[in-house]
């Protein structure tokens, strides 16, 4: 899709996300532009193989062991080196580097950075879901 001014109406008719590879591009020469490292970081971490770090989600069903508990408790520097990144609560707000003592909610979303299998590592350990399924490191 060219129209930027078209993603509402594509929306309206049911549409849960409008790509718009002009738009993104444009995103992409901006970030070039003004976060030359940053953009640089990114490209490296997600095309290194040796390194095959991924950013990855694990959502937090009811009956999460997670539920209830603040971030801290869930000890997951002890379960794996992933970082989080992000919490997505159920509502949809987002808190970025989200602070230790944030009390945990079902259907909220982790935002983590690292290996599948460090992701896979806290997604067991909360008793969460990752939508991704990579069968192997590499993936």
């Amino acid at each position: 899709m060219t129209d930027v001014d078209a993603s509402d109406k594509i929306r309206r008719v049911g549409a849960d996300a409008v790509v718009s590879p002009n738009f993104i591009g444009g995103l992409r020469l901006a970030s070039e532009l003004i976060r030359p490292m940053v953009v640089s970081f990114l490209d490296t971490m997600l095309r290194d193989r040796d390194a095959n770090l991924r950013i990855d989600e694990v959502t937090l069903p009811p009956g999460s062991s997670a539920v209830g508990r603040e971030l801290q408790e869930l000890d997951l520097g002890e379960i794996s080196n992933a970082l989080l990144v992000a919490y997505r609560e159920a509502g949809g707000q987002w808190r970025y580097n989200p602070p230790g003592g944030m009390t945990v909610a079902e259907e909220s979303v982790l935002i983590l950075l690292g290996t599948p299998t460090e992701i896979r590592a806290v997604c067991e350990h909360v008793g969460g879901t990752m939508i991704s399924k990579p069968t192997a490191e590499g993936a």
